[in-house]
């Protein structure tokens, strides 16, 4: 298993970086979004289409944000998702974690 923490808008370079490499197993990786509105899954959707899809990892192994109360709730639902995730699949850690700089400056904004 490996476990790639990733920001939306750089989705489509990290892809770059990696289409032309032999890598086998994708199904076995996971991705956390690192970052995301609260009024959408916008940066959930761009990863899978511009960085799951494209390296056939399954979109049921990408972790979505669910955006349904308030900002407080939501972090500690995704940290429980996190934990959780990482410990059904025997993950001990995530492995790469690649981030963007936002435009107002944000990093692994929620």
């Amino acid at each position: 298993f490996f476990c790639i923490a990733l920001a939306g808008g750089i989705a489509k370079l990290a892809y770059e970086g990696l289409k032309e490499r032999k890598l086998t197993k994708l199904q076995k990786w996971y991705i956390v979004v690192t970052d995301e509105t609260l009024d959408g899954h916008v940066n959930y959707e761009r990863i899978c289409k511009e960085f799951a899809t494209p390296l056939a990892i399954p979109k049921a192994n990408v972790l979505a944000v669910t955006s349904n109360s308030s900002t407080e709730e939501v972090a500690r639902k995704y940290e429980v998702s996190i934990r959780d995730l990482l410990q059904s699949s025997g993950i001990p850690e995530i492995d790469l974690v690649v981030l963007e700089l936002g435009n107002e400056g944000s990093v692994c904004s929620l």
